[in-house]
């Protein structure tokens, strides 16, 4: 969902109405300044990519209200780059969260976070869910996608290494927080595992822009 505006008061008004991921804010604005209109973003979750042809407006701008700004452009600029950069920042910003609603999935059992195993977990989850069919052969591809990430001439390493993580798991994590997740088994395999928390993760987030969780548990 994308909206255009002209003016500063439309733009807070069409903010509100549509919650863009991310605005593409010209400083010199009528009816309502850029540096204004971030004072109404500051607790705002939005990207704000920053577009000016005059440098010296940018002193106006509170040091807080840089917190929020991704990027800056001074006009003239190549659109192509432009482009380019925000593909790269949904991309970016995409990933970052995935990851953290994987991790907020995986603070339900005890895991030891620094251990390999936890690490390629995370990785298999992200692969898995951006890309289910992984799941079908989960040893051969999902593992391989893992291995040749890290560098490892072995899929086996990634595959006993997520069990034995999730065996410690196992052994330090109330069964009964385990059985709230896996019904039938107090003791699931690790294909059971990855199976099951990428089947939460898709029906909790599904609505979520850019792969925020917008549910609480």
């Amino acid at each position: 969902m994308y909206g255009i505006v002209n003016n500063g008061v439309e733009a807070q008004k069409t903010i509100e109405e549509k919650q863009p991921d991310i605005l593409l804010l010209d400083l010199d604005l009528p009816q309502m300044k850029g540096n204004e209109l971030l004072k109404f973003l500051s607790n705002k979750n939005i990207l704000v990519i920053l577009i000016t042809g005059n440098a010296e407006l940018l002193n106006e701008i509170n040091i807080f209200d840089f917190s929020i700004i991704r990027q800056i452009y001074i006009k003239p600029f190549e659109f192509e780059k432009l482009n380019e950069d925000i593909q790269s920042i949904i991309l970016e910003e995409y990933s970052y969260n995935l990851k953290n609603n994987i991790k907020y999935e995986l603070n339900m059992f005890n895991f030891n976070k620094t251990s390999n195993g936890y690490k390629y977990l995370v990785e298999c989850l992200e692969y898995c869910y951006n890309e289910p069919l992984l799941l079908k052969n989960m040893e051969k591809e999902l593992f391989g996608k893992v291995a040749d990430e890290n560098n490892l001439n072995n899929t086996n390493i990634v595959k006993w290494s997520i069990h034995k993580a999730i065996v410690s798991m196992e052994r330090y994590t109330d069964s009964n927080i385990i059985l709230k997740y896996f019904p039938y088994t107090k003791n699931p395999t690790s294909k059971v595992f990855i199976s099951r928390i990428e089947e939460i993760l898709r029906y909790k987030h599904k609505g979520m822009k850019g792969g925020r969780c917008n549910e609480n548990k």
